[in-house]
């Protein structure tokens, strides 16, 4: 999903993890699942996935010095990619060089099935529209669902990826760049915003998620809300 918003420049507090703790100590939350360093199937870990992966490092040092449990997360793309020569034992070995060694590794064609029922989901409470084009588009908010050839979208498979998180883990964050390397014209910032639009829409009210996103310098942001 692409999208052309701009992209606005990310300002770092002296303590950008004070609040989060507080938050997360406020509501007793005893294990995070941190994912970082999101990957497309044809792709080789590059500086972006780096930056990620090292930020995401930092956060699980800070956590645990806090007393708070981390659950490392990596998510490969292999539902959009163009070819599947991923070799994750090579993408595992450079996290790892980043001091970010994953608990579990999430693929997202292994969303589908999650991501159809979602669908039905929305259907059945008459949040499903389709288009001229014979998309699917949420009724509010117009976030696309399913394309035209009838492949479900990201922010679906997102949508089924962050349910699934969220009935494992007391809290959840999310490291993303403001930027992408493989799409110029790609804004994490937007798609995140429809991931909570979406998620909201399913019933979501107060996620457990935080969002951190970074530019190409390391500066980055926290965002809870």
């Amino acid at each position: 999903m692409s999208n052309s918003e701009t992209v606005h420049p990310i300002s770092v507090a002296k303590d950008p993890y004070g609040k989060l703790i507080r938050t997360l100590h406020h509501h007793k939350v005893r294990t995070v699942a941190i994912e970082a360093g999101h990957i497309y199937a044809d792709q080789r870990g590059g500086q972006e996935q780096a930056n990620g992966l090292v930020i995401a490092a930092e956060i699980g040092s800070r956590l645990a010095a806090a007393g708070i449990a981390v659950h490392r997360i990596i998510f490969i793309d292999d539902y959009n990619a163009a070819a599947t020569n991923f070799c994750l034992e090579d993408y595992l070995e450079f996290a790892a060089a980043s001091s970010f060694v994953p608990d579990t590794v999430f693929w997202e064609s292994g969303m589908v099935d999650r991501a159809a029922a979602l669908i039905e989901q929305l259907t059945s409470l008459d949040q499903v529209r389709a288009t001229s084009g014979q998309e699917l588009v949420t009724a509010k908010h117009k976030i696309r669902l399913r394309h035209s050839d009838g492949r479900l979208t990201c922010a679906v498979l997102d949508a089924a990826f962050h349910q699934q998180r969220f009935e494992r883990f007391g809290f959840n964050i999310t490291v993303l760049p403001t930027y992408s390397d493989r799409f110029a014209e790609h804004n994490y910032q937007h798609q995140q915003r429809n991931l909570r639009r979406l998620l909201g829409l399913l019933g979501y009210d107060q996620l457990p998620l935080a969002n951190v996103f970074f530019d190409q310098q390391r500066s980055f942001s926290v965002v809870l809300h």
